[in-house]
């Protein structure tokens, strides 16, 4: 079995130099081998709706640049006259997402009760949500006489290309369940999250990170709610506006849809993100990724129901002052990334997810587990040499030899990188070698339960007539899948969660 000290000993032999916390505290090693399950599904789900979803706390910085040209909507009640926004604003990726923000609606005498028309509902109806955290300049509490709202559907260009810094997760989610924590502890400099605010106090929260993120070079913050969202900084610097469209009225012929068809269209569009973006519309940089999973901090949720979920409740400030400073550090530089690293995870789940997913099935046939389990080891095994060989060759043929085999496979295409590796590179090298050793062991121990089993028969003429036996194959089996299941339950693939058609 690959042992956490070998694996160690394999990094500083590539000038790695691991360490436990220290004074300044400092990315460590054994951390983002602890914590490699984690690291390794935070690359996966990084702007992808589906697993940011159900990992809702994130831990993670990513640096992020959007080419220049690319296409970004803004939903707003301005006066058509005023022009874009004069400070801190969102954008949304997707069009449905900022006609959310963008509806036009009439009022009844009995609806306009002076201020109150600011939190004008998304979508009319009893008991609807509103909007909040609308900038002092939209304009529709000057409407009253009006009677009326009009929503405008503005939309931008980048001139440029956009640096942004993208918080994983949902970070987007108005909630205090985690999903501000790196935002308000880590960035903001908070004791807790929200700091005795509500949640939904979004406009200092975009006003504070606007004025901490400008200074560090980035254009504004990447978020993820129920779509992508941007907080842009400064909508004259970066971006062309394209169109300012009057959007209609609800109920308005060929005007605008029901609020229940609406929420449909929008959820569509939402669904579209499950699995990304294309690659040439955000490039992440996970060569300079910041996670609090790298530090040895302490991440357990206080909450006993959501041990699952990290929080930075229990870590200190001087923890996440350190956390911080290397999100500075990594502020937006001209280098690009050396390794696509969630191109390598990819790889990785798609190998074994649909495989493990089979293998761990209660109805699965206990012929077609063992199969599978030779099938998917055969790659890295190096049979003994027999007398029809044409290598002549000889090599040494060793257990261990095809486990490492396995355990590098896909990371073989990092090596030739690995001079220019970033602390960040190499930390998340030792992440992704912590799921692929426990992947690797896991499926070499089910091979090795398996063969020596057969072995036994063999070697034992006595038994061999009971080697087709009913009983024999699915014991043999069932032992061998309940590593397989034990494997699943660590990697905690949110794949795995899809519906299946």
């Amino acid at each position: 079995m690959i042992t956490l000290l070998a694996i160690l000993a394999a990094i500083q032999a590539l000038g790695v130099t691991p360490g436990l916390a220290a004074t300044p505290l400092a990315p460590s090693h054994e951390a983002a081998w602890q914590n490699g399950f984690q690291i390794f599904n935070s690359i996966h789900s990084a702007m992808r709706q589906w697993g940011s979803s159900l990992n809702h706390n994130g831990m993670a910085f990513i640096p992020v640049t959007i080419p220049r040209g690319s296409l970004f909507y803004h939903g707003t009640h301005r006066n058509r006259t005023a022009g874009p926004p004069s400070g801190p604003e969102w954008l949304a990726f997707e069009i449905e997402h900022s006609e959310g923000f963008a509806f036009s609606q009439r009022f009844n005498d009995t609806d306009l009760d002076g201020e109150h028309v600011l939190d004008v509902p998304t979508y009319p109806g009893p008991g609807s949500q509103v909007v909040l955290g609308r900038s002092p300049d939209e304009g529709i509490h000057h409407i009253s006489s009006e009677k009326a709202i009009r929503g405008y559907l503005h939309t931008y260009r980048a001139n440029r290309d956009l640096k942004l810094l993208y918080v994983d997760g949902s970070s987007a989610g108005k909630s205090t369940m985690g999903t501000l924590d790196t935002q308000d502890m880590v960035l903001r400099s908070l004791n807790d999250s929200c700091d005795g605010k509500p949640a939904w106090d979004e406009r200092d929260r975009a006003e504070d990170l606007c004025n901490l993120v400008s200074a560090w070079g980035y254009d504004g913050i990447v978020r993820m709610e129920i779509g992508f969202e941007i907080i842009y900084c400064n909508f004259s610097s970066g971006l062309d506006l394209l169109s300012m469209l009057r959007r209609p009225f609800f109920g308005q012929p060929g005007g605008g849809a029901e609020p229940a068809r609406f929420i449909f269209q929008f959820a569509r569009a939402i669904t579209q993100r499950y699995d990304g973006f294309d690659s040439n519309r955000v490039k992440l940089d996970f060569s300079r990724m910041v996670s609090a999973y790298f530090y040895p901090v302490n991440l357990t949720n206080p909450n006993p129901e959501a041990r699952e979920l990290p929080r930075l409740s229990s870590t200190t400030s001087t923890e996440r002052k350190a956390i911080r400073s290397r999100v500075i550090e990594n502020s937006p530089q001209d280098a690009s990334p050396s390794i696509e690293w969630q191109s390598i995870v990819d790889m990785i789940v798609s190998r074994y997810r649909d495989r493990l997913a089979m293998m761990i099935s209660p109805s699965v046939n206990p012929d077609r587990f063992i199969q599978e389990i030779f099938e998917v080891t055969n790659t890295h095994v190096e049979y003994p040499e027999t007398p029809e060989d044409i290598n002549s060759e000889s090599h040494a043929v060793g257990d261990n030899d095809d486990l490492q085999r396995c355990i590098t496979h896909y990371l073989q295409p990092t090596y030739p990188f690995q001079d220019s590796f970033t602390q960040e590179d190499k930390l998340i090298h030792t992440a992704i070698m912590a799921v692929t050793t426990r992947v690797c062991e896991a499926l070499f121990n089910a091979r090795k339960l398996i063969r020596d089993a057969y072995l036994h028969f063999y070697q034992n003429p006595e038994h061999a007539e009971h080697l087709g036996s009913t009983g024999f194959i699915p014991e043999v089996a069932q032992r061998s899948q309940k590593l397989i299941i034990e494997l699943a339950n660590d990697l905690q693939w949110t794949d795995w969660n899809k519906c299946r058609g």
